[in-house]
């Protein structure tokens, strides 16, 4: 398969996963406890998160090559603990919230394992898990957010939205009780990152030619010869 093709297939990911993710997202439930897993579209909301990081990494890899060799190393390891943090935060979890969340709140017994949420009656090594997902989650956005910005490859405005709205995710988590009707108001992170996200896979979508791996204005071309060429008469020994 050509490489532009394999770019192509990236972008087109990418804009489907973050699309599918953050509406998902977007109209999670804001209640708690049981509540929580009785509603009739839970299970297909984690579903849709599980589905849409999963396509999502399968396009990242793509992403992140066709700027890797303007990204440089923060590039790089933006890409990794994005790839990670996703993969465990999201691809490791929703599962276990769409399928055990709906069948513990269907039980009177078993109910009270939901109170203050599923995630925090696991025990503490799953609180850690969660909590260890995050930080990688958020700095491998924020790096991968700020290596895209000086990288200059695909929309300037990009890379700040990404970095900014992974922490502004975690920022405005208390705003979940604020009244917004289905939207949640708290997730305007997650609603602009993952439309910088798709704007960055669209581009690749539209424009999969490698770009170079100079930067215009590099200095490591500064020595290049411009103008015309010496005149090497004197050297070949004609008279």
């Amino acid at each position: 398969m050509r490489t532009v093709t394999l770019y192509r297939l990236s972008g087109l990911a990418v804009m489907i996963g973050m699309t599918i993710s953050g509406i998902a997202s977007v109209l999670y439930s804001r209640a708690g406890g049981a509540a929580l897993y009785l509603g009739p579209l839970m299970a297909l909301d984690d579903l849709a998160k599980l589905f849409g990081s999963l396509i999502f990494l399968i396009g990242l890899p793509g992403l992140y090559a066709f700027q890797a060799a303007r990204a440089g190393k923060p590039g790089l390891v933006g890409f990794v603990l994005s790839f990670f943090g996703l993969g465990i935060l999201e691809v490791s979890t929703e599962a276990l919230f769409a399928f055990a969340g709906p069948v513990l709140a269907a039980h009177h017994q078993t109910r009270f394992l939901l109170l203050g949420g599923l995630d925090q009656n696991l025990g503490g090594g799953f609180t850690a898990y969660l909590d260890l997902s995050y930080v990688v989650i958020v700095s491998g956005f924020v790096t991968f957010g700020i290596a895209t910005f000086r990288a200059g490859i695909y929309p300037r405005w990009a890379g700040p939205v990404i970095a900014i709205g992974a922490v502004a995710a975690i920022v405005m988590s208390p705003l979940a009780s604020v009244p917004s009707g289905p939207f949640r108001i708290d997730r305007i992170g997650v609603l602009a990152m993952s439309f910088a996200f798709v704007w960055c896979g669209w581009y690749l979508l539209r424009h999969p030619i490698a770009p170079s791996p100079h930067r215009p204005n590099d200095p490591a071309r500064a020595g290049t010869i411009v103008g015309p060429e010496p005149d090497r008469s004197l050297h070949s020994g004609g008279g």
